[in-house]
Protein backbone atom coordinates (compact mmCIF):
# COMPACT_ATOMS: atom_id res chain seq x y z
CA UNK A 1 0.00 0.00 0.00
CA UNK A 2 1.37 3.42 -0.90
CA UNK A 3 1.54 6.29 1.58
CA UNK A 4 -1.46 7.85 -0.13
CA UNK A 5 -3.40 4.57 0.11
CA UNK A 6 -2.53 4.35 3.78
CA UNK A 7 -3.68 7.93 4.42
CA UNK A 8 -6.99 7.14 2.69
CA UNK A 9 -7.36 3.98 4.79
CA UNK A 10 -6.55 5.88 7.98
CA UNK A 11 -8.96 8.74 7.21
CA UNK A 12 -11.78 6.29 6.35
CA UNK A 13 -11.09 4.37 9.55
CA UNK A 14 -11.29 7.55 11.63
CA UNK A 15 -14.51 8.54 9.84
CA UNK A 16 -16.05 5.16 10.62
CA UNK A 17 -15.03 5.45 14.28
CA UNK A 18 -15.54 9.15 15.18
CA UNK A 19 -15.13 8.49 18.92
CA UNK A 20 -11.69 7.00 18.42
CA UNK A 21 -8.88 9.39 19.34
CA UNK A 22 -5.69 7.35 19.02
CA UNK A 23 -2.49 8.35 20.75
CA UNK A 24 0.63 8.94 18.69
CA UNK A 25 1.87 5.44 19.61
CA UNK A 26 -1.45 3.83 18.61
CA UNK A 27 -1.29 5.68 15.30
CA UNK A 28 2.23 4.31 14.73
CA UNK A 29 1.06 0.81 15.69
CA UNK A 30 -1.74 0.95 13.13
CA UNK A 31 0.65 2.23 10.47
CA UNK A 32 3.30 -0.41 11.15
CA UNK A 33 0.66 -3.16 11.05
CA UNK A 34 -1.14 -2.14 7.87
CA UNK A 35 1.09 0.01 5.67
CA UNK A 36 2.85 -2.97 4.05
CA UNK A 37 -0.38 -4.89 3.34
CA UNK A 38 -2.39 -5.01 0.11
CA UNK A 39 -4.81 -2.09 0.04
CA UNK A 40 -7.66 -4.10 -1.50
CA UNK A 41 -7.43 -6.81 1.11
CA UNK A 42 -7.24 -4.21 3.89
CA UNK A 43 -10.39 -2.56 2.52
CA UNK A 44 -12.16 -5.93 2.48
CA UNK A 45 -10.97 -6.55 6.05
CA UNK A 46 -12.37 -3.18 7.13
CA UNK A 47 -15.73 -4.08 5.59
CA UNK A 48 -15.65 -7.40 7.44
CA UNK A 49 -14.82 -5.75 10.79
CA UNK A 50 -17.51 -3.10 10.35
CA UNK A 51 -20.09 -5.83 9.75
CA UNK A 52 -18.93 -8.09 12.60
CA UNK A 53 -18.04 -5.70 15.45
CA UNK A 54 -20.14 -2.93 16.97
CA UNK A 55 -17.64 -1.17 19.21
CA UNK A 56 -16.98 2.56 18.79
CA UNK A 57 -13.25 1.94 19.32
CA UNK A 58 -11.48 -0.21 16.70
CA UNK A 59 -8.92 -2.80 17.77
CA UNK A 60 -5.95 -3.80 15.65
CA UNK A 61 -6.42 -7.56 16.32
CA UNK A 62 -9.90 -7.41 14.78
CA UNK A 63 -8.49 -6.03 11.58
CA UNK A 64 -5.53 -8.43 11.53
CA UNK A 65 -7.89 -11.38 12.04
CA UNK A 66 -10.23 -10.08 9.33
CA UNK A 67 -7.28 -9.42 7.00
CA UNK A 68 -6.08 -13.02 7.24
CA UNK A 69 -9.64 -14.29 6.93
CA UNK A 70 -9.94 -12.40 3.62
CA UNK A 71 -6.50 -13.66 2.50
CA UNK A 72 -7.50 -17.28 3.24
CA UNK A 73 -10.86 -16.87 1.50
CA UNK A 74 -9.24 -15.41 -1.62
CA UNK A 75 -6.55 -18.10 -1.65
CA UNK A 76 -9.23 -20.80 -1.34
CA UNK A 77 -11.23 -19.23 -4.18
CA UNK A 78 -8.12 -18.97 -6.36
CA UNK A 79 -7.28 -22.59 -5.59
CA UNK A 80 -10.80 -23.67 -6.52
CA UNK A 81 -10.55 -21.79 -9.82
CA UNK A 82 -7.16 -23.39 -10.57
CA UNK A 83 -8.51 -26.83 -9.64
CA UNK A 84 -11.56 -26.34 -11.83
CA UNK A 85 -9.38 -25.20 -14.73
CA UNK A 86 -7.12 -28.21 -14.22
CA UNK A 87 -10.08 -30.59 -14.21
CA UNK A 88 -11.45 -28.93 -17.33
CA UNK A 89 -8.08 -29.35 -19.03
CA UNK A 90 -7.90 -32.99 -17.91
CA UNK A 91 -11.39 -33.56 -19.32
CA UNK A 92 -10.33 -32.01 -22.64
CA UNK A 93 -7.13 -34.07 -22.66
CA UNK A 94 -9.06 -37.25 -21.91
CA UNK A 95 -11.52 -36.53 -24.71
CA UNK A 96 -8.57 -36.06 -27.07
CA UNK A 97 -7.14 -39.40 -25.97
CA UNK A 98 -10.46 -41.15 -26.55
CA UNK A 99 -10.77 -39.61 -30.03
CA UNK A 100 -7.22 -40.64 -30.87
CA UNK A 101 -7.81 -44.16 -29.54
CA UNK A 102 -10.96 -44.49 -31.65
CA UNK A 103 -9.14 -43.23 -34.76
CA UNK A 104 -6.32 -45.73 -34.19
CA UNK A 105 -8.79 -48.57 -33.75
CA UNK A 106 -10.50 -47.61 -37.01
CA UNK A 107 -7.09 -47.47 -38.72
CA UNK A 108 -6.27 -50.98 -37.49
CA UNK A 109 -9.66 -52.30 -38.64
CA UNK A 110 -8.87 -51.04 -42.13
CA UNK A 111 -5.58 -52.98 -42.31
CA UNK A 112 -5.60 -56.22 -44.31
CA UNK A 113 -5.58 -59.39 -42.21
CA UNK A 114 -2.09 -60.57 -43.27
CA UNK A 115 -0.44 -57.28 -42.31
CA UNK A 116 -2.33 -57.29 -39.02
CA UNK A 117 -1.18 -60.84 -38.23
CA UNK A 118 2.40 -59.98 -39.10
CA UNK A 119 2.35 -56.91 -36.83
CA UNK A 120 0.79 -59.00 -34.04
CA UNK A 121 3.59 -61.57 -34.32
CA UNK A 122 6.26 -58.85 -34.11
CA UNK A 123 4.59 -57.32 -31.05
CA UNK A 124 4.23 -60.69 -29.34
CA UNK A 125 7.87 -61.54 -30.07
CA UNK A 126 8.92 -58.30 -28.40
CA UNK A 127 6.45 -58.20 -25.51
CA UNK A 128 5.28 -61.77 -24.92
CA UNK A 129 6.01 -61.51 -21.19
CA UNK A 130 3.59 -58.61 -20.68
CA UNK A 131 1.08 -58.92 -23.51
CA UNK A 132 -1.20 -61.79 -24.45
CA UNK A 133 -2.19 -62.77 -27.97
CA UNK A 134 -5.70 -61.70 -28.91
CA UNK A 135 -8.35 -64.38 -29.27
CA UNK A 136 -9.57 -63.16 -32.65
CA UNK A 137 -9.08 -60.52 -35.33
CA UNK A 138 -11.66 -58.15 -33.84
CA UNK A 139 -9.41 -55.18 -33.03
CA UNK A 140 -12.00 -53.63 -30.67
CA UNK A 141 -11.87 -56.68 -28.39
CA UNK A 142 -8.09 -56.53 -27.97
CA UNK A 143 -6.41 -55.29 -24.84
CA UNK A 144 -5.78 -51.57 -25.38
CA UNK A 145 -2.05 -51.95 -24.71
CA UNK A 146 -1.76 -54.69 -27.28
CA UNK A 147 -3.79 -52.63 -29.74
CA UNK A 148 -1.49 -49.64 -29.13
CA UNK A 149 1.64 -51.71 -29.70
CA UNK A 150 0.28 -53.14 -32.95
CA UNK A 151 -0.69 -49.65 -34.10
CA UNK A 152 2.84 -48.38 -33.37
CA UNK A 153 4.28 -51.37 -35.21
CA UNK A 154 2.18 -50.57 -38.29
CA UNK A 155 1.99 -46.75 -38.24
CA UNK A 156 4.44 -45.54 -35.62
CA UNK A 157 7.22 -44.57 -38.00
CA UNK A 158 4.99 -42.35 -40.13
Amino acid sequence: MTDEDYRDFWNKLLERYPEYNPTMQQTKDWRSEFQHKDVHIVEAAVATVVSEYSSSIPKIPWFVKAFFKVVKKRAREASEIRTEALHTQKDIDYEEILKERKAHTEQLQAVDLDSLRSACRVVLDKYSKVLKAPKDADVKSWDRNFRACVWVELFGND
